[in-house]
């Protein structure tokens, strides 16, 4: 399995055994069009092409039984975390730094502050403050699908009336003609 772009990308490529699986879930190679070489295919290599956040999206009913599976066996034992490798906050600009590098086998997971109990229960309570729509336009970008669309509905639910919705691929985005 890879999530890795580019060069590396092309490195773990040659790293794959004869007649090997390889599986791809990093996004920028598919977002970017990147062009891969077929000399490892002389090696009869199979290559999937997976792209996760399409799988809730097109397929709900496989997406629930696939955690399912997973959380059951993960409870059973027989399925473990990922290597993974934890940081405070303010190791965050060395653990950007290792992953820029390829540094590091599994996931780094940066931990949240401590917030005391006292903060997060006046949080929790607090009423939202009143809010009232900037005059002109509201620029939202990567507004056409997911969490940028998620914030222009709800912006105009709340009485934006001028909003620009922006993407990569713009118009060809599914949806983003209305």
């Amino acid at each position: 399995m890879n999530s890795l772009a580019g060069d590396a990308m092309d490195r773990s490529l040659e790293l794959t055994k004869p007649f090997g699986r390889f599986v791809e879930l990093g996004k920028r190679d598919f977002f970017e069009n990147t062009r891969v070489g077929l000399r490892p295919w002389r090696r009869n290599l199979t290559y999937f092409g997976v792209d996760v956040d399409q799988l809730p999206k097109s397929r709900p009913d496989l997406a629930k039984s696939l955690l399912e599976d997973i959380a059951r066996r993960m409870a059973q034992g027989e399925l473990h975390p990922l290597p993974h490798a934890v940081r405070a906050p303010a190791e965050a600009e060395a653990a950007f730094r290792t992953l820029q590098a390829s540094g590091q086998i599994g996931k780094l997971v940066l931990t949240p502050p401590a917030i005391p109990a006292t903060t997060a229960a006046t949080a929790a309570t607090a009423a939202a403050p009143e809010w009232t729509p900037p005059e002109g336009i509201i620029l939202v970008v990567g507004g056409t699908q997911g969490f940028g669309f998620e914030c222009a509905k709800w912006l105009a639910a709340r009485g934006a009336t001028r909003l620009a919705l922006l993407s990569r691929r713009g118009g060809t985005t599914p949806g983003a003609e209305a």
